[in-house]
């Protein structure tokens, strides 16, 4: 966070709102408040629209090569990911590690494909 903030560029964290994520801006020292997940989430005063945003770093539990993932069941990212534009949606980059990657698992029509993957070692981009 501290290289975001000395390049001024801003961060937002989501909070679940209604079974999708919302996203609202925060700043290092301010509060967080723990969702029922345990998950730390921002007030959501701050919040702006989705496409607003440049970048989504999306955590995830396996990946494909071509930039599918299966998160942690919950289709928060998927749900809240569908309605946007596909023209103007943010850059959706899943952060992983190599070993979580499998190609073994299903994916769904309802599943968002992820521009880029990066991992340490690698950077798998969608075909």
């Amino acid at each position: 966070h501290h290289y975001l903030h000395q390049k001024n560029l801003s961060v937002f964290l989501f909070f679940i709102q209604q079974q999708s994520l919302t996203f609202s801006a925060w700043k290092k020292g301010q509060s967080l408040h723990n969702n029922q997940f345990n998950i730390p989430e921002p007030a959501p005063e701050n919040s702006i629209p989705i496409e607003q945003l440049d970048i989504i770093f999306i955590p995830l539990v396996a990946f494909k090569a071509d930039c599918n993932r299966m998160g942690m069941g919950g289709g928060f990212y998927d749900r809240t990911l569908a309605g946007i534009d596909k023209q103007k949606h943010p850059l959706l980059l899943g952060v992983g590690y190599a070993f979580q990657k499998n190609e073994h698992f299903q994916v769904h029509d309802w599943d968002v494909q992820l521009d880029s993957i990066l991992t340490p070692d690698s950077i798998y981009t969608r075909r």
